[in-house]
């Protein structure tokens, strides 16, 4: 089950000694900046006792600050001063962080476009801060600069889980559907997780398990967070250095999402995307990274990229293999079910000829109890433990839930657990940690107008994401089992 995985990833992590232990140098930089005593060059003291953290922290802290009118940060008292205690002990230990993970991760983590794509968005939260606030501007960066914290440690410490995320994803999933499925998380969470064990303070920890999903609705500045900021930037970060795993949006859609949330005009995203190009590659060269070739802001698509549309291709040959399956299974239903000789036998056939077949992972009938207004664990094929299915009872008398749609108006839902559309219908909680449950269809079997039992189906390990047009499908085929069945059994059977 996917909580017990999440569970299971979270212990991992805590028995990686590297994530409890700080170097000396971040320990004493630690101590000195949360002591009230000390000064701005006590810290700077200590920052520099490692002449090579010190001269990124300046050269870091000069892309920070820097803009037409500001002269130079060229001390680290002078940093301190300028930025702030918190600021440049995080600053340097985010750095420290970066160097320790470079060279020991999975191969197919890309980490110079992983650093250029925190830069980049480090870079844009503190232009949006400075354009929103007046304030705050280095705190932004920070939390920009660590968004993507998660990705570093599950490249790094789980290494074997990376390369299967990075497979899923080029296979069809979603960044989020590829971690949750591997992982039974995010790295949203997995960066959270790490931070608070590393006293992170909370905004920044919040930014990096929110930075996918804003928390602003609507233009108001005084309800701004940092996380939301981050958010924004990430999308503008991706233009130019897109992350492992990024997240694409096109042209369009960003300029439209920076003027829902911020009132950000045209003009506004393009002098953003120009001028933090130019610090990103800036900065790269003063830090001796080698870049690959950044995105020319003028090559930016307006609707779709050429990496966009190789993966639309590639799923839509994955479509087409999963048609010539659904074919094959239909065909190998239909003969098996006119075997069935009653209704629970029907039920066990239907779950195991889906899941035998290759079209899910896990199939699960439940009963209809229309008196009792309940659902009751009746068939599945697919379950690791499925001792608790018989036992199980679950009220489906809230018309506004998943279930309560399924059984009374007789269509079939899709449902993703990653949205945040509040109008997607509520479904179990608990039924949802069970099965660890992310995107999964939900199904009426109707005979004699009345639907008398609930199909749920997922592609929990699978090698395909789980469609609404694969749910269709099989809904067409649910119908023709209702018909079927209203023939076969006589109506006290059932």
């Amino acid at each position: 089950m996917t909580q017990n995985r999440k569970e299971e990833y979270f212990e991992r992590l805590k028995d990686i000694e590297e994530i409890n232990v700080f170097s000396p140098v971040m320990i004493k930089i630690r101590e000195v900046a949360n002591n009230p005593r000390s000064s701005a060059t006590d810290l700077a003291n200590v920052i520099l006792r490692d002449h090579t953290l010190g001269s990124k922290v300046l050269k870091l802290a000069n892309s920070v600050y820097y803009s037409p009118g500001n002269k130079k940060i060229s001390t680290m008292t002078q940093a301190v001063v300028t930025l702030g205690f918190e600021e440049v002990k995080q600053l340097a230990f985010s750095i420290s962080l970066f160097d320790s993970f470079r060279g020991n991760m999975s191969e197919n983590f890309k980490y110079e476009h992983f650093w250029a794509h925190s830069l980049a968005v480090a870079i844009c939260a503190h232009r949006f801060a400075n354009v929103i606030w007046r304030d705050r501007q280095e705190e932004a960066f920070v939390a920009g600069f660590l968004h993507d914290l998660g990705k570093l440690v599950i490249g790094r410490y789980t290494p074997e889980d990376w390369d299967i995320i990075i497979d899923k994803s080029k296979k069809g999933f979603t960044a989020r559907q590829a971690e949750f499925q591997q992982i039974g998380t995010y790295h949203t969470e997995v960066g959270a997780f790490v931070a608070r064990k590393w006293n992170f303070p909370s905004e920044l920890i919040d930014a990096m398990k929110g930075h996918h999903t804003p928390t602003l609705q609507y233009k108001s500045n005084d309800k701004v967070t940092i996380s939301d900021i981050v958010y924004l930037a990430n999308l503008f970060g991706n233009l130019i250095y897109r992350s492992p795993l990024g997240i694409f949006r096109s042209h369009d859609e960003i300029k439209n999402e920076a003027s829902r949330l911020f009132n950000f005009s045209g003009l506004t995203f393009g002098r953003i995307l120009q001028s933090v190009r130019k610090s990103v590659i800036e900065t790269a060269e003063d830090l001796a990274i080698v870049l690959s070739q950044p995105i020319k802001i003028e090559d930016i698509p307006d609707d779709i990229s050429r990496e966009e549309m190789e993966k639309q291709f590639k799923q839509l040959q994955l479509s087409f293999q999963r048609k010539c399956v659904e074919l094959n299974v239909i065909q190998r239903m239909s003969l098996n079910l006119l075997q069935a000789t009653d209704q629970n036998e029907l039920y066990t056939m239907i779950c195991i000829d889906l899941v035998d077949g290759g079209l899910f992972d896990r199939a699960i009938i439940f009963k209809v109890n229309w008196k009792n207004g309940t659902i009751e664990g009746l068939s599945s094929r697919g379950l690791k433990k499925r001792d608790w299915l018989a036992k199980y009872r679950l009220d489906w008398g809230d018309e506004n839930g998943v279930l309560g749609q399924v059984i009374q108006e007789g269509t079939f839902l899709h449902i993703d657990q990653e949205e945040t559309d509040e109008e997607q219908p509520s479904f179990s909680q608990d039924l949802i940690e069970k099965l660890g449950l992310n995107v999964f269809g939900c199904l009426p079997i109707a005979i004699r107008d009345r639907v008398e039992a609930v199909l749920l189906v997922d592609n929990n390990l699978g090698e395909q994401p789980l469609t609404e047009d694969m749910i269709e499908t099989v809904s067409q085929f649910t119908r023709q089992i209702g018909l079927l069945a209203g023939r076969l059994f006589t109506e006290d059977s059932i």
